[in-house]
């Protein structure tokens, strides 16, 4: 009988097993990469393991003029290679920091963005997939240049 006790215990483990058997559920973003997209989904960016930007805006930067608008797509790229945008997860927003700040702003609208460049000059942004208290992913920086506007 003491043999036959860890076959029913395994056989019990087997018949009762399910996709997720000790699963913790999250609704923090598990983010691995980021992609960042013009209003028409032409691919102007993208993070290689977060490291570093890869593509046309990561070569010449973003632009905007000064007194204009830069409409964007973000999406982030998951462990599962889905892409993700923040809008897509309940508790997620997208946030901009800058660095110097005082030259752009970020304003969401749904599932879009756009940058408003303030005055001319050259700065970095980290884009933050950020819940609640704290950002789930931070990005590296990426120059965004205002331009002065035309007379």
């Amino acid at each position: 009988m003491t043999r036959a006790v860890p076959l029913l215990l395994a056989l019990a483990a087997v018949l009762c097993a399910c996709d997720n058997p000790v699963g913790y559920q999250t609704d923090h973003l598990e983010a691995v990469e980021v992609i960042v997209l013009d209003e028409t989904g032409l691919e102007l960016a993208r993070t290689v393991e977060n490291r570093q930007w890869v593509g046309p805006a990561a070569e010449a930067g973003l632009a905007v003029p000064a007194g204009g608008t830069l409409g964007l797509r973000v999406r982030f790229v998951t462990l599962d290679g889905d892409e993700v945008p923040v809008t897509a997860r309940a508790g997620l927003t997208l946030r901009v920091e800058w660095e110097p700040e005082g030259l752009a702003v970020h304003e969401p609208l749904g599932d879009r963005d756009e940058i408003h460049g303030l005055r001319p000059g050259t700065t970095a942004l980290r884009l933050l997939a950020w819940h609640g208290t704290h950002a789930d992913f931070i990005s590296p920086p990426l120059v965004l240049t205002v331009a002065a506007s035309s007379p």
